[in-house]
């Protein structure tokens, strides 16, 4: 089940091609700290539920383009994400 929340980014649809080639799991770097974003995982992993990352393409960002499984978040001055089920 699904959080009601999500997280949303801007990455690039390439990456996000190859990312599904690979089967739709992945890890990228972020170069921000996305300390909410791992408290909103850390609590829907506790509720037993799990919470979206919604994704933008870079290229334009007028509307979504991919969402997926938040699967860890390790915040800091620049935050590594990884994701599933994309």
């Amino acid at each position: 089940m699904l959080t009601n929340l999500c997280v949303y980014t801007i990455k690039h649809s390439e990456d996000l091609k190859n990312a599904l080639a690979k089967g739709g799991r992945d890890s990228f770097t972020e170069r921000k700290n996305w300390v909410r974003a791992k408290q909103l995982l850390d609590e829907a992993k506790r509720q037993g539920k799990q919470l979206p990352v919604i994704f933008a393409p870079a290229e334009g960002t007028s509307h979504l383009y991919a969402w997926a499984i938040l699967d860890d978040v390790v915040p800091g001055e620049s935050t590594r994400y990884s994701f599933s089920r994309l």
